[in-house]
C-alpha cells in the first residue's frame, strides 16, 4: 500500500506542477498536459497528448523501510512543422517534455526536507525521460 499511496501523491504534485502548461495536442489545441498512474489509457479511449505518467517500477523491503522507484514520463505531440509548415523544420515535442521535466525535477528538490506528503522521505536519483512521436508514429484519425 506505500507505494500506492507513495504514487497518489506524486500525481498530485505533478498535476500541481504542470497546472499551468500548454503543449500542443495531435489536434494543434494548446491543454495542459494529462497526469496519469501506472498506464496510459489504451490506444483509441481517448488523447493522450500531451501527458505525464507516474508509474511504480519496483519496490524493495528490508528491516530499515521500504524503498520504491518511480518512474515519471513525459510524452508531447509534434507534428514535425514549424512556423512556416516545412516538414522536418521544428522537433519542439522534446523541448516541451524537458520543461515539463525539468518543473517536476525542480518540484520535487525544493520539498521541505525531501519529504512529500509529510510521509515520503525522497532519495532521487532523477533521470529525465520522454516520448515524443514523429509524425510518422501517430495514426491519423
Amino acid at each position: 500500500m506505500n507505494e500506492i499511496n507513495l504514487c497518489d501523491s506524486l500525481v498530485e504534485l505533478v498535476k500541481d506542477t504542470v497546472k499551468n502548461f500548454r503543449l500542443l495536442n495531435k489536434n494543434g489545441e494548446a491543454v495542459t498536459p494529462k497526469v496519469y498512474s501506472g498506464f496510459l489509457p489504451l490506444k483509441n479511449d481517448e488523447e493522450v497528448f500531451p501527458y505525464v505518467l507516474v508509474r511504480h517500477e519496483k519496490s524493495s523491503t528490508d528491516w530499515e523501510g521500504t524503498n520504491c522507484s518511480v518512474s515519471i514520463i513525459a510524452g508531447s505531440f509534434c507534428d514535425g512543422k514549424g512556423p512556416s509548415g516545412i516538414e522536418g523544420e521544428d522537433m519542439n515535442g522534446q523541448k516541451d517534455c524537458l520543461l515539463v521535466l525539468s518543473a517536476i525535477r525542480t518540484a520535487l528538490l525544493e520539498l521541505p526536507a525531501e519529504t512529500l506528503a509529510e510521509r515520503y522521505v525522497l532519495m532521487p536519483k532523477i533521470c529525465l525521460l520522454y516520448t515524443s512521436p514523429s509524425p510518422r508514429d501517430v495514426e491519423e484519425s
